[in-house]
């Protein structure tokens, strides 16, 4: 395994596998061994290893894009208000999160027709 980066509690690591190790119709078998037992597996993502990849996380109940992930694992979040709008992109870096955009909604409160 390489460790490639850490951002909070998290730390990125990853394993090539050869092909030519693999057997075509054998399922892929992978054992990780850790000293540490209080190590969590968040995810494990398979790719070709000339390619880029992009995971897309969406909020169960409202079907909003919540996190994008790029070919390194790091997210973009997305921040919504109330009423469902988006307010807040952040990046995740290694130093941490950094707030990309932010947009701040003004509706009136009175028609401007009426003057």
């Amino acid at each position: 395994m390489e460790f490639i980066a850490k951002t909070g509690e998290w730390s990125l690591y990853q394993v090539y596998v050869e092909a030519s190790s693999l057997v075509e119709g054998q399922a892929v078998g992978i054992t990780l061994n850790f000293n540490n037992p209080s190590i969590y597996i968040d995810d494990i993502k398979f790719n070709p290893k000339e390619s880029q990849t992009t995971c897309f996380v969406y909020d169960v109940k409202s079907l909003r894009l919540i996190t994008l992930f790029d070919d390194q694992h790091f997210g973009l979040f997305y921040q919504y208000n109330n009423e469902g709008q988006l307010v807040r992109k952040l990046i995740e870096t290694e130093r941490g999160l950094k707030t990309v955009t932010e947009t701040q909604y003004n509706t009136p409160s009175e028609d401007r027709e009426s003057f």
